[in-house]
């Protein structure tokens, strides 16, 4: 044991040895959405369902305070808080308790990027609108309080909330000024925005004059009024931020005061009749508009945000505002509540929201671990008197010491980090996470991606690609409209962000006598450009050492933009590469360093903004190929991955990131796991699909409607219609009922594609006409009645690709439970689900119905295929034995090496099989990955004809042996065949019986 001299290093040395003891790192993660439809008593209740799955950890959505209302928790309002809507502090309790019963504990979703201000009920915001740059909490969000660019937002946020332009809004009355609480707002509709107390003068003195008989009301006011004209603007320090807070108390206790006065409270009323304005009256509502403009706020349209924004926001949505994360009493202030809660091992993991947003996620994950730790410190000093009068600084180095937190850790694996910690990083296809960050891997979209592109059949891709583009029209390459998409984005939604980060580049260049000469205009113009052909969603430049990986980043996306723009200086984009890549010219004094820092800083906060919406939200719902491809951390020009990509992933990805997430559907997907793989089966016959499409193109044609000279829906939208239908469909039998409810879902997610493309109508500037067309082609289409042949042409096809979308699902569930990291199951998919984008996929599960599938899970495997609806049970008995092993046999997933396992024969590319290995303990996975050679037509139990495979063998390794290896499923004894010099196994035996096969083999 460590010698450690003082007691702060006595402590963290308790505390480090208290979290190995108790530290529980899930093996297998099941995330659920929290709502007020789904609180934490309903999440307590399947507690006992999850722990029969054998499901070590529930994995929540936030929980802290969100706006009311919300579904999803992104929107906190108050960090120190649980979220009301979904129980007390009991119920939470309560689900804890049932966790720990069971043996269980959770990781939860936390969002440090932003918090929700579409409400009345964030207080911190609030303070902000009430006191500006004086407020405690004015740097607590990312707000540029002087905007050079907009004349009247010196100290000042602008909120861009209104229906439509300010001076239309205001003369028809709809800002009303009111009294509540002892203060003034002012409401627009139920929204209400709180008065700064230094303008109170402006309301308690305004016209009409007071009556002579009234002196001694008016002298209680002039003295309120006193106070707010002695209020100053702006308080610099600690010191005067609480001075000022005083004396607005004082001003607002002496208002409640005053208030109990009739003639007071007479004269308030008279006096915001006034102000408020006679509709019809253009001059009446003057007062108001003088008072407004005084407001450390400024209402505005919503169409005013793309241009004049001054507050950095979540994307592009008004109603969340970042905050400054990189500022330590931020940082600490929303973690509070978190950091207590896994002090108390309520909590035992962390999935951290959209790190990309932050300044410095390598700076914000260390944190997390060394803050940690002093929670945990902090815990044990509470309950033990011989440190109860550390210092709190001390024991903060003691910690950081102890956690090396300022060291390089590229050469130590993620294993060393105190606290488990996920990042909803997304990564491109040849993209690596960044070693030096303090967490275990990311929330599992990479290897999403990567088991998704195993069953699309990539030697297929040039004929998709002309089948595509000769029955849509669409001719861009996905590259192409990536690169448009991207600088439309920054033209519409994110034009003030880029206006404001070429004011900073346009201040670095004028620091210099080689850079004073270039302009605004073609600063902006060359980082809209270079951000367009930007490769990745972000680089991580702090200081000066670049990391190979962003340096080629910023190296690759500035070339390209140079060969795109070749009328441009190249001295521009030279001058750009420099300060991004910290290349200071030595002429540059220190505010002139810190500057570029800055600028390098905020524009690597840029760019992921800008691939979010230009890329997952734009061309995803363009470019239509093949919809399964399209997924978030996807890249659709990839069709497919081979099965040595694959294999090669998966070992790197083991050596690693071993207990980073692998999941299949998130609460973000655009498709489930299932639609994804009924779409996949495409890939596997292009000239079947393109004879499908033309004939469906020409029987539907009578359903389309001219709008201005062209069809609606186009061909482009049409094609994506029939790959919703093919991957949404129900499973038989349905009701009438059911297949209404799956038609209005398809219309929904149809028309969330058709606003997010952005090409015949948007969320912005809905088209009408086009959105009621498509509906009502939608409608036409599925029509089951005796007069439409769609359906009765379409629904074989649909069976057959369900059938062996079926198989695809099968397999890749197995890959997600058995190739790498922690396995994660979202709500519900543990059996056949076929949910679209958001909100779709959020919707109520039925987990009475999943309990009682489990009931039979044990017996899929022994019964007769026809003895029980065995279709979505299949799935479900597959998760409860795979995830049972994981449980049993925790290390052979989370530290055991992965194995490639070569298949020989004439038809060895249709399965993909690899083994696991920790010490004597081998698991050998063997799945079909393309089935269209195969006749499947057991819609319960489908299975492979085993006399497909033909001479198709996998090669087992050496050490692997032949003796002791058991199906898992059924228990039965496996025996390998040595052929020659080779033990290898049989694909056509073990496909005949099911369409998979996992064996172990123990000790």
């Amino acid at each position: 044991m460590d010698d450690f001299a003082t007691a702060a290093d006595r402590l963290v040395l308790r505390a480090m040895s208290r979290i190995g003891e108790t530290r529980n790192w899930p093996v297998s993660t099941y995330r659920v959405q929290l709502h007020s439809g789904f609180t934490f008593r309903e999440a307590a209740a399947i507690v006992p369902y999850l722990a029969e799955l054998s499901i070590t950890h529930l994995y929540a959505s936030p929980y802290l305070r969100a706006q009311t209302g919300s579904t999803h928790g992104y929107d906190v309002i108050d960090h120190g808080r649980l979220n009301p809507e979904l129980g007390s502090e009991e119920d939470f309790q309560a689900m804890v308790t049932a966790l720990r019963k069971h043996g269980m504990s959770h990781v939860l979703d936390i969002v440090p990027n932003h918090m929700g201000i579409g409400n009345n009920d964030n207080a911190w915001w609030n303070d902000v609108l009430q006191n500006g740059p004086a407020s405690p909490y004015a740097n607590f969000f990312d707000i540029n309080w002087n905007p050079p660019h907009i004349s009247d937002m010196a100290g000042r946020v602008l909120i861009p909330c209104l229906g439509s332009a300010y001076g239309e809004v205001l003369e028809k009355g709809e800002l009303k000024l009111i009294f509540e609480n002892d203060s003034f707002y002012v409401t627009y509709y139920d929204r209400r925005f709180p008065i700064s107390p230094r303008t109170y003068n402006q309301i308690l003195t305004a016209d009409p004059p007071w009556p002579v008989n009234d002196i001694a009301s008016q002298n209680l006011i002039q003295g309120i009024v006193a106070d707010c004209e002695a209020l100053p603007d702006r308080c610099h320090g600690a010191d005067g931020t609480t001075e000022r807070q005083a004396a607005i108390a004082r001003i607002k206790n002496r208002l409640a005061a005053a208030v109990r006065d009739d003639a007071v409270r007479q004269r308030i009323d008279v006096s915001l009749h006034s102000l408020n304005g006679q509709i019809g009256d253009a001059s009446s509502f003057d007062g108001l508009d003088r008072l407004l403009r005084e407001q450390y706020f400024r209402l505005a349209s919503w169409r005013t945000a793309p241009d004049e924004i001054n507050y950095r926001r979540f994307f592009d949505v008004n109603n969340l505002a970042s905050l400054t994360m990189e500022r330590a009493d931020v940082f600490e202030a929303s973690h509070a509540l978190v950091f207590q809660l896994l002090a108390k091992g309520y909590v035992t993991g962390l999935r951290v929201d959209h790190p990309d947003g932050l300044y410095d996620p390598k700076q914000y994950f260390a944190r997390l671990q060394a803050h940690y730790v002093l929670a945990v410190a902090m815990d044990i000093a509470q309950a033990d008197a011989n440190f109860n009068r550390i210092n709190r600084g001390a024991l903060r180095s003691a910690v950081e010491k102890r956690l090396e937190c300022n060291l390089p850790s590229s050469d130590r694996g993620p294993e060393r980090w105190p606290l488990y910690v996920l990042g909803e990083k997304i990564l491109a296809a040849d993209e690596n996470l960044p070693r030096g960050w303090a967490t275990q891997g990311t929330s599992g979209y990479d290897v999403l991606n990567v088991i998704n592109g195993i069953f699309v059949d990539a030697e297929n891709g040039p004929a998709f690609a002309a089948l595509y583009s000769k029955l849509t029209g669409v001719e861009n390459s996905y590259e192409e409209l990536t690169y448009k998409n991207k600088k439309l984005i920054m033209e519409i939604a994110l034009a003030s962000e880029l206006h404001q980060l070429a004011l900073r580049l346009h201040d670095v260049a004028q620091r210099s006598r080689l850079s004073i000469d270039i302009t605004l205009s073609v600063l902006k113009d060359a980082i809209k450009e270079t951000i367009a052909c930007f490769g990745v969603y972000r680089t991580y430049i702090i200081e000066q050492a670049v990391d190979a990986p962003d340096r080629q980043a910023i190296e690759t996306a500035i070339d390209l933009a140079m060969r795109r723009n070749p009328k441009v200086d190249p001295s521009v984009f030279h001058f750009l590469r420099g300060t991004l890549l910290l290349k200071f010219d030595d002429r540059l004094s220190a505010d002139g360093r810190s500057a570029q820092r800055r600028f390098a800083g905020k524009f690597q906060q840029l760019t992921s903004p800008v691939t979010a919406k230009g890329v997952e939200d734009t061309t995803f719902y363009i470019y239509n190929r093949l919809l399964s491809l399209n997924e978030v951390g996807g890249e659709p020009s990839r069709f497919g991955c081979t099965p040595a990509a694959a294999h090669s992933f998966f070992q790197t990805h083991c050596r690693d990131w071993p207990r980073s997430m692998a999941t299949l559907s998130t609460h973000d997907t655009k498709r489930s796991e299932d639609v994804r793989a009924r779409l996949n089966m495409l890939s596997e016959i292009p000239g079947e699909w393109r004879e499908h499409l033309k004939h469906w193109f020409a029987l539907n044609a009578r359903h389309r409607t001219m709008i201005d000279g062209q069809p609606a829906p186009d061909r482009n939208d049409e094609y994506a219609i029939y790959q919703t239908l093919l991957g949404g469909w129900p499973l038989e039998p349905y009701t009438a009922g059911e297949f209404a409810h799956f038609v209005e879902r398809v219309q929904a997610a149809v028309l969330k594609g058709l606003r997010e493309s952005k090409t015949h109508t948007a969320w912005t500037n809905h088209n009408v006409p086009y959105e009621k067309a498509v509906d009502r082609f939608i409608n036409a289409v599925t029509s089951e009645s005796e007069a439409e042949e769609f359906v009765k042409h379409f629904r074989p096809f649909q069976q057959r690709i369900s059938r062996h979308g079926a198989i695809k699902s099968l397999s890749q569930a197995i890959l997600k439970l058995t190739a790498t990291g922690v396995a994660d199951t979202y709500q519900g998919t543990e059996i056949f689900d076929f949910s679209f984008v958001d909100p779709d996929n959020r919707r109520t599960v039925d987990y009475d119905r999943r309990r009682s599938l489990l009931m039979h899970a044990n017996q899929i495997f022994t019964l007769p295929a026809n003895a029980l609806e065995t279709g979505p049970a299949l799935k479900l008995a597959v998760h409860k034995v795979l995830l049972n092993i994981r449980r049993l046999h925790p290390l052979l997933f989370l530290e055991g090496d992965y194995i490639p396992l070569e298949l020989t024969g004439e038809h060895s590319r249709d399965a993909f099989a690899f083994a696991r290995s920790h010490g004597n303990l081998f698991l050998i996975v063997a799945v079909p990955r393309l089935t269209n050679r195969f006749d499947i037509l057991n819609e319960h139990l489908p299975a492979t004809n085993s006399a497909g495979w033909q001479d198709t063998r996998i090669i087992l390794p050496a050490e692997l042996g032949v003796a002791g290896i058991r199906d898992v499923f059924t228990g039965e004894q496996v025996v390998p065949k040595s052929i020659g010099k080779e033990t290898v196994l049989v694909a056509a035996e073990l496909f005949s019986t099911k369409p998979f096969s996992v064996c172990l083999k123990t000790p």
